[in-house]
């Protein structure tokens, strides 16, 4: 029987992080996956590093020759793909636990064709986030991290799979989900951040001096709790953002396309249209969070009680 998703991973000399990233996706709530770690020609031992986890659904194919961007493992991973659905995530990415659970949830209950997740993009000194379009957008001529993303497979054959980036004149993901779009394949937001992205350009003079990579923190702090990490990403990224409406007075109308990019819009419409307080804002941003996440903790325990009554 196939599994409903096909996980691509495009992978270039990942020895350092690919383990991270894969103990992320094995921990993944929803289990019905397979994972293709696709080498752009790796001459490290990630390989190595892939097998160690001697699980059946992680499989590794390593390109002949190296394509420079991840359009050439994708492609090589859409064609070993058995799964309904297709996911990526960079080599050097992590997921919550969650993740794959709630986009496969969202798509199979909307109908949908295209969905993803908001990323929580991770510098050593910054964090942003990056969610839907704002007013003025369309995915027509907007992009989202591939790491958040889950598309049916008949999207990346209708639109012909990732292009080279030496025949587009943009960003190679930004094509594919430009593509999609304009071929009228329906892509919509599930809001929530589920993704950490580690922008390797920000990460490279840390990764020289210090032990431990950035992953390999987040990883145990997600393993251990994940929805106190999440909640204090979001709070560090509502200062950081409260910090630059402070330095270029930025009007309230920014701030509120903001909090509509980051999460989820009736809720924070609701709250956000009568407050002049960027502080306030802030802490509601965080609060309603906490809200949704203790809300899901409760409903899961009031379920796991039922069921242990009914089984009794």
């Amino acid at each position: 029987m196939n599994p409903t998703v096909s996980i691509i991973i495009p992978a270039y000399n990942s020895e350092k992080y690919i383990h991270f990233t894969l103990k992320s996706v094995i921990n993944q709530d929803y289990k019905d996956f397979e994972v293709w770690v696709i080498g752009d020609c790796c001459k490290d031992n990630t390989e190595a590093v892939v097998n160690s986890f001697n699980d059946p659904r992680i499989n590794f194919y390593n390109l002949p020759k190296n394509f420079g961007t991840q359009s050439g493992p994708n492609n090589e991973g859409l064609k070993r793909a058995k799964g309904k659905y297709i996911a990526y995530i960079n080599h050097d990415d992590l997921w919550l636990p969650w993740h794959l659970g709630k986009l496969v949830e969202y798509l199979e209950s909307s109908g949908d064709d295209f969905v993803h997740a908001n990323v929580l993009t991770i510098t050593p000194t910054y964090i942003y986030i990056m969610g839907e379009p704002c007013e003025g957008l369309s995915y027509g001529n907007y992009m989202v991290c591939p790491s958040g993303w889950l598309h049916k497979k008949e999207v990346a054959h209708s639109i012909g799979n990732w292009r080279d980036h030496r025949v587009v004149s943009k960003h190679i993901d930004r094509d594919f989900m430009n593509r999609a779009y304009e071929a009228k394949f329906k892509i919509s937001a599930s809001k929530e951040p589920s993704v950490l992205k580690f922008a390797a350009l920000h990460w490279s003079i840390y990764d020289k001096n210090k032990v431990i990579f950035p992953q390999e923190e987040y990883l145990q702090k997600l393993l251990s709790d994940p929805v106190d990490t999440q909640l204090n990403l979001l709070k560090w990224s509502a200062n950081e953002y409260s910090k630059l409406i402070s330095k270029n007075n930025f009007s309230i109308l920014t701030l509120k396309e903001y909090i509509k990019l980051s999460l989820y819009q009736p809720f924070m419409r609701f709250f956000v249209r009568p407050l002049r307080n960027f502080y306030l804002m802030n802490l509601i941003l965080v609060k309603i969070q906490l809200f949704f996440r203790k809300r899901r903790s409760k409903i899961t325990g009031e379920a796991q009680h039922k069921k242990f009554l009914i089984h009794d």
